[in-house]
């Protein structure tokens, strides 16, 4: 499945959303953790996930709406639905100040992670700047 975020954040395949979600939450403080569940089509699906209660979250946070800000900024993203939502201009500048605090703590080496980090940081910046939503589709 291919998985767009406007203002050129991502495009890109959602499991690779998925992955790169994860390693940032990982730089982020975040242990990640593997998972096993069934689905519709999948007995015993396993996949790895920030290691947090996602049962405090209702259907509005996976969707990008919060009445009250989550203590850390990162929460925004990893709580998000992989597919649709939004990021709100009100969250748009925390969020990606908190990416680039994450950024700088990235190895060097880890270019692919570095520059898909920074397209993300930008394309919030970007939908700030405009005062438009952030749409996952």
């Amino acid at each position: 499945m291919v998985l767009y975020i406007s203002h050129e954040c991502w495009q890109g395949r959602a499991s690779s959303f998925h992955k790169w979600r994860n390693e940032i939450a990982e730089y982020g403080g975040y242990q990640i953790v593997q998972k096993t569940r069934n689905t519709k089509y999948i007995d015993n699906f396993t996949f790895k996930q920030a290691d947090i209660d996602y049962s405090i979250y209702v259907e509005k946070n996976y969707q990008g709406e919060w009445d009250k800000d989550p203590i850390d900024p990162l929460l925004i993203l990893i709580v998000h639905s992989d597919s649709i939502g939004c990021i709100y201009p009100a969250h748009q500048i925390i969020l990606a100040n908190r990416l680039e605090e994450i950024l700088s703590k990235i190895d060097p080496s880890e270019f692919l992670l570095i520059s898909l980090t920074q397209r993300f940081i930008s394309g919030l910046r970007l939908a700030s700047t405009l005062k438009e939503t952030v749409e996952f589709y």
